[in-house]
């Protein structure tokens, strides 16, 4: 399993509490496919521009998790069904050498 970080930017007009199932659906998404999230982790809010220059105000996520490199083609295209969704970026991890020699 490679290690993973992910950037999701989603609208925060939606409101909190739909924030908090849109990001346990992700949690259990990952797990329902042999993958493991460490850890999830809120960065703020803040505005982003979009088509005309529209300026709308949205939550900054970062997920770190373990997944098998077939999963993320899926993950991605998950991701892109979820309108509240506005952009995301998958990159993998690359771990340190300590961390290789003891897993």
């Amino acid at each position: 399993m490679n290690k993973y970080e992910n950037l999701l930017i989603i609208d925060a007009r939606i409101g909190d509490e739909k924030l908090r199932e849109i990001l346990e659906d992700i949690k259990d998404y990952v797990s329902k496919n042999q993958g493991e999230v460490l850890s999830q982790k809120e960065a703020g809010k803040k505005e982003l521009v979009v088509k005309n220059n529209k300026k709308i105000q949205s939550s900054y996520i970062f997920n770190i998790f373990k997944s098998s490199p077939s999963f993320i083609e899926g993950y991605r295209r998950y991701l892109n069904m979820k309108p509240e969704i506005l952009r995301h970026f998958v990159v993998r991890v690359e771990e340190p050498e300590k961390e290789k020699a003891n897993a």
